[in-house]
């Protein structure tokens, strides 16, 4: 029972308070009938104890996955739970949630779990507690079964300014114009759809891209602190998480500049979570 709590609801309270004063009209009025009440619901209470311990043993996290989230989204925590003993699991609450899972015997099951995310960076971990009041709803029995991961909370996205372009002297990975296929290489996240070389996807089985030697695509977007003067703090992390998700669905190559870093321009989706991160992680704004 390492880990178990128990606390009494309110309807436990008063069924205690009830028996306790059912005990003491019987043995005033020696009367064996309300004896035999009183021991009835006694025993009731006894098994209700019995059921729910067996209901809540058994359970095994496997896996637990979670994914980045902006700020005021859900946290959606993918929990892979099997049983042990051979016994449905029945009403189980998780981290005080509305939501009641059940999980059949001798299955394994995905549990999806949502919290708010209300700060942005790295959520610590916290444990994940599943509680049951099944099946006569006098006690609350909690147990921590598992750890729910840190996970990245990006800034929530805002369209608070217009961004502006001041470009980079270098330019864009991509190219607009193509004049001799200079062969293929793998696809990555942002690449341009159109160029996918689906005969060496249906030979190889693998994405590859075509590369072309020929101008120079766009110049690079700079995205840059400084631009977003005139909001407070948390806003201008907000709105430069907005430039960021625009120029990633736009598909152009842009740069971020911090006051403390400097990332070079790209146009990969590992490039703009990169962003996205370093936005996450800025420091706390310093109030004097």
């Amino acid at each position: 029972m390492k880990g178990w709590r128990i606390a009494p609801t309110g309807l436990g309270i008063g069924f205690v308070l009830m028996l306790f004063a059912l005990l003491l009209i019987a043995i005033n009025f020696s009367n064996n009938l309300i004896f035999t009440l009183c021991f009835f619901l006694m025993a009731a209470f006894l098994l209700s104890v019995w059921f729910v311990i067996r209901n809540m043993n058994g359970i095994e996290v496997v896996n637990v996955r979670v994914k980045p989230v902006h700020l005021g989204q859900k946290i959606n925590y993918q929990i892979s739970v099997k049983d042990l003993v051979g016994s449905d699991h029945l009403y189980i609450e998780l981290n005080g949630s509305d939501r009641y899972f059940h999980l059949p015997a001798d299955t394994t099951q995905i549990w999806n779990l949502d919290l708010n995310a209300d700060k942005r960076g790295l959520s610590i971990e916290q444990p994940l507690e599943m509680s049951c009041i099944w099946p006569l709803g006098l006690f609350t029995f909690k147990r921590k079964i598992a750890l729910l991961p840190e996970v990245l909370i990006y800034p929530e996205a805002q369209d608070l300014a217009v961004l502006d372009q001041p470009l980079s002297g270098s330019a864009a990975h991509s190219q607009s114009e193509a004049e001799e296929l200079d062969g293929l290489r793998e696809y990555q996240a942002g690449d341009n759809l159109k160029r996918i070389d689906w005969r060496a996807v249906a030979r190889r089985g693998q994405l590859q891209v075509k590369h072309f030697d020929g101008a120079d695509g766009d110049p690079s977007l700079w995205l840059d602190w400084n631009n977003t003067q005139g909001l407070d703090y948390e806003s201008r992390i907000s709105c430069l998480c907005h430039w960021v998700l625009e120029c990633q669905q736009a598909g152009r190559e842009f740069g971020l500049r911090l006051p403390a870093k400097e990332i070079d321009p790209n146009r990969t989706g590992q490039h703009a979570q990169q962003c996205l991160s370093e936005l996450a992680m800025m420091p706390e704004e310093v109030v004097s």
